[in-house]
């Protein structure tokens, strides 16, 4: 029989991640050990939506530098398109593909949509993981009076879990976990 161990002066933070192929989402958990319920906050804003959502595009705007300039729903918002087709920026989408198993194939005709130039899938996903958090961030602060105290607190021992498609391997997954 599995027992609960309560310690009562431990807090968690914990924090779920799904990068997918189309869409990222986000949400939080604080967790205390004592007495009390979890917590479970949904990052439902996000830079540049228009209607509050839970989910946003897996797609980055990538500029000349190799910088990543825009991210989710901005790249849907017409003033930053416009500026990105302006600069020239190039466009990644579909890239989690790229991370998949080589056994998993393509549906016949399917055609990969291509990285920006000097950018490779796992500059992509840390770049998109970056995005996510500093808007777990954001939220955590705007939530919270004491938000940055309790982001500081917890940033370098929050228990991430990031979700993986069901039939990848260990290796695989493994690759998505080593990004920062």
């Amino acid at each position: 029989m599995l027992r609960r161990i309560r310690h009562p002066n431990t807090v968690k933070f914990l924090l779920s991640i799904d990068i997918g192929t189309t869409y990222t989402a986000a949400s939080y958990c604080v967790f205390s050990g004592r007495d009390n319920a979890p917590i479970f906050y949904e990052i439902n804003r996000w830079p540049k939506q228009t209607v509050g959502d839970a989910k946003v595009p897996s797609v980055l705007y990538y500029d000349r530098d190799k910088v990543p300039r825009l991210h989710g729903a901005e790249t849907e918002d017409e003033s930053s398109l416009m500026e990105a087709e302006q600069e020239h920026w190039e466009k990644a989408e579909w890239w989690k593909l790229r991370l998949r198993p080589e056994y998993l194939t393509f549906p016949p005709g399917f055609t990969m949509a291509s990285l920006p130039e000097g950018i490779t899938v796992d500059d992509v996903f840390k770049d998109q993981m970056a995005y996510v958090k500093e808007n777990v961030r954001a939220s955590v602060i705007k939530s919270f009076g004491d938000g940055e105290k309790i982001w500081d607190q917890f940033r370098s021992s929050m228990y991430v879990i990031l979700t993986t498609p069901n039939g990848w391997e260990g290796r695989h997954q493994n690759r998505m976990r080593m990004q920062p």
